[in-house]
């Protein structure tokens, strides 16, 4: 008989501990305790900050936020504190600077209404390993993400036509997909992504700036029918560049110079081809 009331007992312990009504001791789960909020404001005509104990940041209404100087941004005291951004629906802007150098910062949600995110606004966030960019975005700011050294996943919004100078700089995924909408790339782009050596550019791309793809893992690039100018020194210290395959509508080979400039790359006007000591091969479609 005692036997079987501890048989009862324990079944009925472990139903209650399945139903999460109390601990292995007996006693009732504690509830997780509410964070508190630090401190709170208005960051536009209709939106409001707020920064909790958990080192959440939460932007939340309607509208754009405020332009601020780097010197008038509500929260700069809590910068080094924010672990967590989440930008609500409602809010449709994140303009230059606003959380730049914040540091600590590991998570980062936005909204599908946001239209525009400015020069800056989450450099140097070194913390930052995946981030979400919704295709609401029509517009990213020049330095946008750059030297966030720890970011592994990042995608570019599928309406976006410039990625901007020094945009993604000094980040360290090892591919990316350039959306069919994009026409430029401008100057540092990509500039040290070290790990970078898979990318695909779009056929549409008509410019691609100085050091876009600079000090980049890649080993092959096709560069897309229609492109007449590349910028000196976009694939400048691409050590393990093999191949670029040229379209025939670039045929100023001072560009061809200028564009695989300090690889390792020399051109043979002969043969019209790229070679190196290496053992890289540029190959040309108007060979």
């Amino acid at each position: 008989m005692r036997e079987e009331k501890r048989r009862v007992l324990s079944i009925l312990t472990a139903l209650a501990l399945t139903l999460g009504l109390c601990t292995p001791l007996g006693g009732l789960l504690p509830e997780a305790e509410a964070a508190e909020i630090v401190d709170s404001g208005q960051c536009g005509a209709g939106l409001t900050w707020k920064f909790d104990s958990n080192g959440t940041m939460t932007i939340s209404g309607t509208g754009e936020m405020y332009y601020y100087y780097d010197y008038g941004i509500p929260w700069n005291d809590y910068r080094a504190q924010i672990k967590k951004l989440v930008v609500e629906s409602g809010v449709t802007s994140i303009y230059d600077n606003t959380f730049d150098d914040c540091y600590n910062m590991e998570s980062l949600t936005i909204a599908d209404t946001v239209t525009y995110i400015g020069d800056g606004a989450f450099e140097d966030c070194k913390k930052l390993r995946e981030v979400y960019l919704p295709d609401s975005i029509t517009e990213l700011g020049s330095d946008v993400f750059n030297n966030c050294i720890s970011l592994e996943s990042v995608n570019i919004p599928s309406r976006i036509t410039t990625i901007p100078s020094d945009a993604f700089s000094c980040c360290c995924f090892s591919s990316i997909v350039i959306p069919d909408t994009v026409t430029n790339i401008g100057n540092g782009a990509f500039d040290a992504v070290s790990e970078l050596s898979s990318i695909t550019l779009p056929d549409g791309l008509t410019w691609m700036g100085e050091f876009a793809f600079s000090s980049t893992d890649l080993e092959s690039i096709r560069i897309p029918d229609g492109m007449t100018e590349i910028a000196q020194n976009a694939f400048m210290s691409c050590d393990k560049l093999k191949t670029v395959i040229l379209p025939k509508s670039i045929t100023d080979m001072e560009c061809i110079r200028g564009l695989l400039q300090y690889s390792g790359c020399i051109f043979c006007r002969q043969r019209r081809r790229m070679g190196c000591d290496r053992g890289r091969i540029v190959q040309s479609a108007a060979a």
